[in-house]
Formats: structure tokens, C-alpha cells, sequence
């Protein structure tokens, strides 16, 4: 059956009409880089959404460009005009006029041109003690770092973005100098573990090598058509509404190249479906890497140590729209597909797309390994300082979790702007679980795996969706104290629990960060962060292991290198 929000997208694609009522204007369709998913921008638009003063935001879909930042900045400012607004509402929005004023002017129509060294950036990440670097089948140190490598010991990145823009036509581009130690092998009760777990050989004892490289870590270009934008290239999504994790996309994993279409800023689609209000939808096609085992028509093909060739595609469909200003509903879908012993050809393209159940690896004729997620925002306005709950769910090989809650991986969150009358204290609260409470639907270990893509749901051999991995109940919280509109204090606490049923004695993991951002000049930002971590793996190391990791970043905004014309 097709899924029906391709048809939904299909409609996008004809259809350009401007939102009715004027609330929210068509506005000149204008090539746009898209924000880094770390950038401060998304959490300043997060606590005035959450304050009522931004209401047409899809935090669902993720990354934004800069010209819909530069919308809800116009969107803030309007509020903020018509009430008596708080003076750090006004402040937030302030910073935002002063980051995206070029891309405002431009939302009048007038031209514009522009070439911008975006940022210099130098990142120091020691880490001292046995740290976790296996999420797939264990646990992570390091989460959501787009794949950069890191080990035991001196981490350094250091890189630059540079991003153009001129008309329809858009352009950016991140690279970094990586460098990280070498990683020894894994003893063999837990190269056992994985065998047993993933159906496969046990791994030899291969130790992780030292690195010293220049990579693109986010490099393509992008032509906008009617607000819709079309880019290749290396990209990352986010595809949820929570911070510490997105289920079905994060930043978890690095960037790779893909073939994206996007509705860029939103519309409202006519007649029936009327009622779903302002939406945005997104599709892409893209190659994913490191991967080494599949299984087949042939068997298990692959070698441990060498990837495949070619390596298996991946493509993914979300719409989100909002059909009251305080909710927000989504739906996605992602497909691995193709790879050895199943060519990207257009049958079997089509094949992944409109196929909904799946057929036996050695059949030839498996349409690939899919997900279906759902996830909602809701702002609740009943409480004096308001607050935001949030879900974000995903069920394998199934159509939705709205049929199947009781086989899904499932998060939920709630995030208060303030808490009582401390306007500058933030709490924000995450739960999450791919070891099902209930019990008995699925076995262990069952999400993010696949018997057909031995190497399961990542990239890189790191987790394109959460943190939390297989067979695993966690939970998160952050609560900040804000100097400004771009410094803070704030502290951290991550826990993770993995099920004996999956990992052989099972593990827990416990983090607790102290991390600050300060902006020290207009044009210099500094991040810094201490990690304390305790992890206990029986099959990894006997007892329990602690590490401190710890992170000083530099970022230079050079406000001179940069050409633009209107």
C-alpha cells in the first residue's frame, strides 16, 4: 500500500498556494542554507515557543534554513509588538534580528546576494578512562557528534563553514581537521556477545586505528523552486521534537550524501485537507557507509574490516503539520534498501516505497529494512508559565506506532521555559525505551536490527536514530540557568539500562555534565564542558569502569569576511 503521506508529498509538489488569512504571507522563494542542528538559534526559538511568542515553528523537521529562521523571527517580533512583552522575551528576539537581518530584508523581495565565512572553530576533547564507544550493541560516551571518531585520550577537531547564497541558488560547506587516538579491540566474551546477538561470525580482535584526516563533515548546494528546495550533498537531519534524542534521525551519526527535497517554509494545502493547517514536508534518498554484512540470496556476504561495495541506500518521507498553534503532529518513514545482491535499480526503488510488509532475505525480493515513526508537541497553555510535552516513536516493519504502541521504541519529554518565578532557570525532562516495559511483543535487541542489513540502523557504525540503542530504557534531563540570550550555565544527567535478555548479564550507564556557554564578544562564543561517567558491562570489563571526559571549544563569528549585496 502506498504510504499515504508520499501521496500527501506528491501534493506538496503541486501545489503552491499562500497560507489564507495573511497571518502567515507567501513569501519569495529564495535559495537558504540550512542551520547546523547545534546551533544556539533552535533553543532561543524553543523557549519563545514555549512562552506563546513563536506558534508556527514544526519543531518535528529539522534542520531549518536561514530564511525560516528569519520568518519566525518576523513572527516573534509582530507578538512581541502587540504585548507587553517580558524584557528576556525581548532579548531573545533581539538576537535573533541581529543573526538573520540579512535573511529578514530578503523576505520583503528584494535581491540579494551573499558569500559568508560562517564560523572558525577549534575543539579540544580529552578523555580520561575506559570510555563506551559501541552503541549498536552497548553503549555511547560521546552521543549525538556526528560521527566524529574519538577514543581514549587528546581528541582535537578544528574546521570552518562557509555558506553562499544568490537568488534560487544556495551553497555551504563545513570541513574539519579530525584527530583521534586508537581504540583496542574488544575482549571475546563480548565479540561473542555481538556474534550471538547479530547472527553473525564472532569479529576478530581488530583494534580501532589512531586518525589524522580532513573530512567534509556537511557540503552540498541546493535549489530552491516555490519554496520548495532541492539539495545533494552531505546533510544531517534531526527528525523529532525532543533535544537529547530523535528516534528515527539525529545527528548521532555523520552526514551523508543524499538527495533531499523540502518544503522549506510552510503552507496550507486547500479544501479538506485544510484542517491540517500549516505544514511541512520532506523526502530524501541518500548513501549510507560503513557498512560490511548482509545476508542474502548468496548467504552472508561481506568481511569484517572491509566495507561492502556497493553499500546499501536509504530514503525517508515526513510530513508535519500543525493543525492547532499548540499541536503539532508528525509522520515518517525511512527504508534501508539495494546494496549486494540487490541493485538500486527502479524496480526495486519502487518496490521499497510502496511495499509494506516484508519478505525473506534470501528471497531476492525483500523491498528493504522499514520504519514508521510518529511524533507529536503539544504546548499546554493551562499552566501560568507554560510548558511543552512532547512523544517521539518509531515501530519496525510495521505502518505506524498509532496501531502498534505496544510494539514500539517510544520517547517522551516535557520542557518548562522557567520554572515558578525564576525566569532564567530551565528544566527540561526526557524518558525513553527500546526494551519494552510490557514485555512479549518483540524480542531483545529487535529495534535498530535487521536480518537482511547485518549492520542494522547506522552509518558510519554509529545509530542514525537515538542514543538509547537496542534493548535499552534510559532518561534525560538538562535544567539551565540563563545569563542571557546566548550564555549559560547548565547540568546534565544521562541514564541508560540495558536489558540481561540482550546483552549477556546486561549494563548500566550513568552520566552527570557540567557544561556553560558564554559569549565572550560578539564574535566569539566559548563552550565548555565536564563529563563525570560510570559504566558497569559484565561482558565488557568485570566491574564497573569510570572515565571524565571533558570539551573546550572556541568558536570565531569573523564579521568582516563576508560579501553581500541587496
Amino acid at each position: 500500500m502506498f504510504p499515504r503521506f508520499v501521496i500527501v508529498l506528491l501534493l506538496f509538489a503541486t501545489t503552491t498556494l499562500p497560507l489564507p488569512g495573511g497571518e502567515y504571507p507567501r513569501y519569495p522563494a529564495r535559495g537558504s542554507t540550512y542551520v547546523p542542528i547545534e546551533h544556539w538559534a533552535y533553543a532561543v526559538v524553543d523557549r519563545l515557543a514555549a512562552w506563546g511568542w513563536v506558534q508556527s515553528q514544526i519543531v518535528g523537521l529539522r534542520p531549518w534554513t536561514r530564511s525560516e529562521f528569519a520568518r519566525l523571527t518576523v513572527e516573534a517580533g509582530e507578538r512581541l509588538s502587540e504585548e507587553d512583552a517580558p524584557a528576556q522575551a525581548r532579548q531573545l528576539y533581539d538576537v535573533l534580528t541581529a543573526e538573520f537581518g540579512f535573511e529578514i530584508a530578503l523576505l520583503s523581495g528584494s535581491g540579494g546576494r551573499e558569500i559568508t565565512l560562517e564560523a572558525l572553530y577549534v575543539r579540544a576533547l580529552p578523555v580520561s578512562g575506559t570510555p563506551l564507544r559501541d552503541g549498536y550493541h552497548f553503549g555511547q560516551t560521546i552521543i549525538n557528534d556526528y560521527g566524529r571518531p574519538w577514543g581514549e585520550g587528546a581528541n582535537l577537531s578544528a574546521g570552518a563553514a562557509v555558506r553562499a547564497s544568490a537568488g534560487p541558488l544556495a551553497g555551504y560547506a563545513r570541513g574539519e581537521y579530525q584527530r583521534a587516538p586508537s581504540s583496542p579491540a574488544l575482549w571475546l566474551p563480548a565479540r561473542e556477545a555481538i556474534a550471538w546477538e547479530d547472527g553473525t561470525p564472532v569479529t576478530p580482535a581488530l583494534a580501532a586505528a589512531g586518525i589524522s584526516r580532513l573530512w567534509p563533515l556537511e557540503a552540498y548546494v541546493a535549489l530552491n523552486v516555490s519554496n520548495f528546495q532541492l539539495s545533494f550533498g552531505r546533510q544531517a537531519l534531526w527528525w523529532g521534537p525532543a533535544r537529547g534524542s530523535s528516534m528515527l534521525f539525529s545527528n548521532n551519526a555523520a552526514p551523508f550524501p543524499m538527495l533531499r527535497l523540502t518544503r522549506t517554509l510552510p503552507l496550507k494545502l486547500p479544501s479538506l485537507f485544510s484542517w491540517m493547517g500549516p505544514m511541512r514536508g520532506e523526502f530524501f534518498v541518500g548513501h549510507l557507509e560503513g557498512h560490511e554484512l548482509v545476508f542474502g540470496p548468496a548467504g552472508l556476504v561481506g568481511e569484517f574490516g572491509r566495507r561492502l561495495d556497493p553499500q546499501p541506500y536509504i530514503h525517508g518521507q515526513k510530513l508535519s503539520f500543525k493543525p492547532t498553534p499548540n499541536l503539532e503532529l508528525g509522520f515518517s518513514r525511512t527504508v534501508i534498501f539495494s546494496g549486494p545482491g540487490a541493485p538500486f535499480t527502479a524496480g526495486n526503488f519502487w518496490r521499497s516505497l510502496v511495499t509494506q510488509h516484508n519478505q525473506a532475505p534470501q528471497s531476492g525480493k525483500d523491498p528493504g529494512d522499514f520504519r514508521s515513526g510518529l511524533d507529536l508537541s503539544y504546548r499546554l497553555p493551562g499552566l501560568r508559565r507554560r510548558a511543552i510535552f512532547y512523544i517521539d516513536a518509531f515501530t519496525e516493519d510495521q505502518f505506524s506506532p498509532v496501531a502498534y504502541w505496544d510494539r514500539s521504541a517510544i520517547l517522551a519529554g516535557l520542557y518548562l521555559p522557567q520554572l515558578s518565578r525564576l525566569a532564567k532557570l530551565d528544566l527540561r525532562m526526557e524518558g525513553l525505551y527500546t526494551d519494552l516495559p510490557v514485555g512479549g511483543k518483540v524480542g531483545p535487541g529487535y529495534f535498530y536490527a535487521n536480518s537482511h542489513y547485518r549492520n542494522g540502523y547506522t552509518s558510519g557504525k554509529n545509530l542514525l536514530g537515538s542514543w538509547i540503542g537496542r534493548g535499552s530504557q534510559g532518561a534525560q534531563a538538562w535544567s539551565a540557568w540563563h545569563l542571557g540570550p546566548q550564555s549559560f550555565f547548565e547540568v546534565r544527567f544521562r541514564h541508560q539500562k540495558v536489558s540481561a535478555q540482550f546483552v549477556p548479564a546486561g549494563g548500566t550507564l550513568t552520566d552527570i555534565t557540567l557544561a556553560a556557554e558564554y559569549r565572550l564578544r560578539p564574535d566569539l562564543m566559548l563552550s565548555t564542558s565536564v563529563q563525570y561517567e560510570r559504566w558497569k558491562f559484565p561482558v565488557l570489563q568485570t566491574a564497573a569502569r569510570r572515565n571524565v571526559s571533558s570539551s573546550v571549544q572556541l568558536t570565531f563569528f569573523p564579521p568582516a569576511v563576508s560579501w553581500r549585496s541587496r
